[in-house]
């Protein structure tokens, strides 16, 4: 989620950038190189993100296992000792 937040930060910089090339006057130079230099960290963040995710070929099968092991968890804790309880 951090990374997703830092994708958001870069892209409301960028419009504030935009908003002071209209309002404050800044340089339509000054505005490219702080947009191309805002879109390079952009770009080295998503490519972060894209490294964790990792596709799945059989998903509907995992979100199965999942729904079914989450809906036993409530019965599970109440039937186990202490031991397994620190172990969960």
């Amino acid at each position: 989620m951090a990374i997703l937040n830092s994708i958001a930060e870069i892209e409301n910089k960028v419009i504030r950038q935009k908003k002071r090339l209209q309002e404050e006057g800044i340089t339509h130079e000054l505005y490219l190189e702080f947009k191309q230099e805002l879109g390079a960290g952009k770009r080295g963040l998503e490519a972060e993100l894209a490294k964790g995710v990792k596709g799945v070929s059989n998903a509907q099968e995992c979100i199965d296992f999942a729904i079914s092991y989450s809906l036993k968890l409530p019965s599970l804790w109440a039937s186990v000792g202490y031991v397994e309880k620190q172990r969960l």
